[in-house]
């Protein structure tokens, strides 16, 4: 009986070990991601390899500003608010592109400022197309 219980309890070991594992490698995140819309015309927010595709300097900047005119009892907004600013250019000499996102959150309480920079080497297929 002894050794039974023994084996039973290595068994619970290495299950409670495992489950542990397995949800330490999870994350969560209490801030929900920025809600933006015109992704035709903000490319390199979504995917960073369009960078410099457009073969010429492009700025893009948009903002969303959510349950605009509701106050608090100090008179400040208490949407969420998000502004997002992409200047992106083609770098010829060496078939590339480079860019820089800079993007401000503000969410209740919190306030989060990013900044990304992005590159993209472009190799042309054919004449109309290339992969990034």
């Amino acid at each position: 009986m002894k050794l039974i219980m023994l084996s039973y309890s290595n068994k619970m070991k290495k299950l409670i070990c495992s489950l542990i594992l397995v949800f330490a490698g999870l994350s969560i995140f209490s801030q929900q991601q920025s809600q933006y819309t015109q992704y035709v015309f903000n490319k390199s927010n979504i995917n960073p390899a369009y960078v410099g595709t457009s073969d010429a300097i492009c700025v893009f900047g948009t903002a969303r500003q959510q349950w605009m005119g509701f106050k608090d009892e100090s008179g400040a907004t208490v949407g969420p608010r998000d502004f997002l600013v992409n200047v992106e250019m083609p770098l010829f000499s060496i078939k590339s592109g480079v860019g820089i996102s800079v993007e401000s959150d503000k969410l209740g309480p919190e306030n989060n400022l990013s900044v990304r920079l992005n590159y993209a080497f472009h190799h042309s297929i054919n004449t109309k197309h290339r992969i990034s």
